[in-house]
């Protein structure tokens, strides 16, 4: 897999997704005339997120209100790039990628370093983080031949063959089921996906701010377990992992959406 992302969120869930599956990540990032190249070879070594300091976790949260809900309208600075870093840090991952293919390594937990100011290039090692939460793996793949919107919560809980009132589908990303008012306590229905709710929804009438009801998992009667999952904010080709009598189950969704 070769990353070519510019922030934190989108490249933490594609280092989740290459480590639970096995697949080989090549991250690429560039600020104005300089670049750095990431290699990552699952199971073994440092992933992307052992590199991460609470300062990035911070500014993971910077984007959702005190509600929980995404801001709008925030203002951050923009570092531009040129063509010429573009490609020199394109070509880097492409010959990482190559080597992997013929089998000529690279080592995995490496960076490769290019200042464009003051002309360097180096290779530094990346560190393993004790406890990372980014190093999951999977067992127990399988493919539905379901796209996002073919599939349901229900449909998967049946595929993992577990029984019914034990087995649940596990939400990787926040779906908000609905806002309640901390001030008057009235319950407003949203069902969304998080990120598709703006901070100015958390407003109350009351003059009050609502704060989400997170869904955490879906189980087989819940009112959500017959909507497609698309409608869940889960995409094309993700991994929907089923807790099936206390073991997990993972489904590879098809990408035709």
């Amino acid at each position: 897999m070769l990353s070519c992302l510019d922030n934190r969120e989108a490249r933490l869930f594609v280092n989740s997704a290459c480590f639970r599956t096995g697949t080989p990540l090549i991250d690429g990032g560039m600020e104005e005339i300089s670049g750095t190249v990431r290699t990552y070879l699952p199971p073994d070594g440092a992933c992307y997120e052992c590199g991460f300091a609470d300062e990035d976790y911070r500014l993971l949260g910077a984007k959702y209100s005190c509600g929980g809900l995404p801001t709008e309208g925030i203002q951050s600075g923009r570092i531009p790039t040129t063509a010429t870093i573009a490609s020199i840090i394109g070509g880097l991952q492409v010959q990482e990628a190559v080597k992997i293919i013929h089998g000529l390594g690279p080592r995995s937990s490496r960076a490769i370093v290019y200042g464009g100011s003051a002309d360097f290039l180096y290779a530094t090692e990346l560190c393993v983080r004790e406890g990372c939460l980014g190093h999951e793996t999977i067992e127990d793949l399988r493919e539905t031949g379901l796209s996002a919107s073919e599939a349901t919560a229900a449909g998967l809980i049946a595929l993992a063959g577990g029984p019914r009132e034990k087995t649940s589908v596990i939400l990787d990303r926040d779906f908000v089921e609905s806002l309640e008012c901390g001030l008057c306590g009235e319950v407003r229905m949203v069902r969304k996906p998080r990120k598709r709710i703006p901070a100015s929804e958390s407003a109350c009438r009351c003059g009050g701010e609502a704060s989400p009801a997170i869904v955490p998992s879906i189980d087989s009667e819940s009112p959500l377990a017959r909507l497609p999952l698309s409608e869940l904010g889960v995409p094309p080709r993700d991994i929907v992992h089923v807790l099936a009598d206390g073991k997990s189950v993972h489904f590879l969704l098809d990408g035709s959406d």
